[in-house]
């Protein structure tokens, strides 16, 4: 068991294989939703397959794991579609300690909101919630008092907005020492699709969950 965790929904074209190297100081979960999601079962030290959303599908991927989750120090829930290398990877969980950070994301150098692109001299940025759910990572510390958010959003555009609300706190930041390489372009992927095909629509799911939560977003 390594120090930290990756889990990744993984489709017919993730990227996640180009991740893995030696000295990697993570495990890797493949959660798989694509037609052929067996063909991943060997690519990391756990899997299932689960179709789905995004969000229900980490859920059900830390539900799986039960008490061992409380093992690992971060734990990384990225989109399937980013470029990195284990050497970043292992930077990531490195930054987030060092730093002491509870939520925390890596820059990125295409496709994304303007606040993750990398700001030049900077190693972190602290921000009062993460810009995206890209490629966000969970310290320990937090983890437990937000698990139960997963299954509450299938997209997860509002996790970003609770999870700050149920850890009054905690240190956020945008990574800029590391920069991934988010390759899909904006409004297109899996999650169109699933959208298209479900019905659900991410921004109004936002909307809903920060009423829940009694937040005006």
């Amino acid at each position: 068991m390594r120090k930290n965790l990756v889990i990744v929904r993984a489709g017919d074209k993730s990227l996640h294989q180009r991740w893995v190297g030696e000295d990697r100081t993570w495990d890797l979960f493949v959660s798989a939703y694509g037609s052929s999601p067996r063909k991943y079962k060997d690519d990391g030290e756990y899997f299932h397959a689960k179709p789905g959303g995004c969000w229900s599908g980490n859920a059900a991927a830390v539900d799986m794991l039960g008490d061992l989750v409380n093992g690992y120090e971060f734990v990384a829930f990225p989109n399937d579609d980013l470029q990195a290398t284990t050497r970043q990877w292992n930077r990531l969980f490195e930054e987030c300690s060092n730093h002491g950070l509870d939520f925390a994301h890596p820059s990125l150098l295409r496709n994304c909101v303007g606040s993750l692109r990398p700001q030049t001299g900077v190693r972190i940025r602290i921000v009062a919630r993460l810009p995206d759910v890209n490629c966000p990572v969970l310290s320990q510390a937090v983890l437990p008092k937000v698990r139960h958010t997963f299954g509450e959003s299938e997209i997860g555009l509002g996790l970003m907005w609770v999870w700050p609300h149920l850890c009054p706190g905690s240190k956020t930041a945008v990574v800029d020492s590391v920069v991934f390489d988010h390759t899909r372009a904006l409004g297109t992927g899996d999650r169109v699709i699933f959208e298209k095909n479900t019905g659900i629509d991410g921004n109004k799911e936002l909307l809903e969950m920060a009423s829940r939560y009694g937040l005006t977003v």
